[in-house]
């Protein structure tokens, strides 16, 4: 076509500029020169267009540019320069900026920050995916499913890990704490520690 035909484009190599193909939106009335590249494409003085490098755009009218870095900003529009991904745990906001998700909230880095849909027993979420990230005390925390399980018998946690076997020879222990409440037949509880009975001395 006559846009083919008028930019058989050298390919074009420098500052800002990836090698590439020209890719023109508009041509002169001449059909010579290009005058509008598709966005992402830096329009070049000599009438071709070369494609933005990373950390560089163009709307298709000017030069490649180099983009306005933003903190947190993984990401930027070749075509417009603005922030469109953003590091995990961060929200992208409306102004293309990026903004650290608070407590009981995440985001992908692609989109606002946005309030976890958790339930109790968990008591916190990820920042970067929205799973739960910790259970309420007396709850054991899987991090390969993201649930909670209650701690009976003799297991407890502070809900960051699971559940873990409590003192030895303890029937029941404190679900939140290391700590026993009723230790097993024939062992006394002293200062939530089960210690065996001697002598004379006996324990239910």
């Amino acid at each position: 076509d006559l846009i083919t035909a008028a930019l058989q484009a050298d390919s074009y190599t420098g500052t800002g500029y990836l090698l590439s193909h020209s890719t023109c939106k508009q041509l002169s009335d001449d059909g010579k020169r290009c005058t509008k590249c598709v966005p992402g494409y830096g329009l070049l003085a000599t009438g071709k267009c070369a494609l933005c490098s990373t950390n560089a755009w163009s709307s298709g009218s000017t030069l490649c540019a180099s983009v306005t870095i933003v903190s947190q900003c993984t990401q930027y529009s070749i075509a417009t320069g603005k922030c469109t991904k953003c590091r995990a745990g961060y929200g992208l906001t409306s102004s293309f900026k990026c903004t650290s998700c608070s407590t009981g909230t995440w985001s992908d880095g692609l989109d606002p920050c946005m309030t976890c849909s958790i339930v109790s027993p968990c008591a916190a979420c990820s920042r970067t995916t929205g799973d739960c990230s910790q259970c309420s005390a007396g709850y054991g925390y899987n991090s390969s499913t993201f649930s909670c399980s209650a701690c009976i018998g003799n297991t407890w946690s502070l809900g960051t890990t699971m559940c873990q076997e409590g003192p030895a020879n303890c029937a029941t222990s404190n679900p939140t704490s290391n700590y026993c409440t009723l230790c097993n037949p024939g062992f006394g509880l002293i200062a939530g520690t089960c210690t065996a009975c001697t002598g004379n001395t006996y324990s239910s």
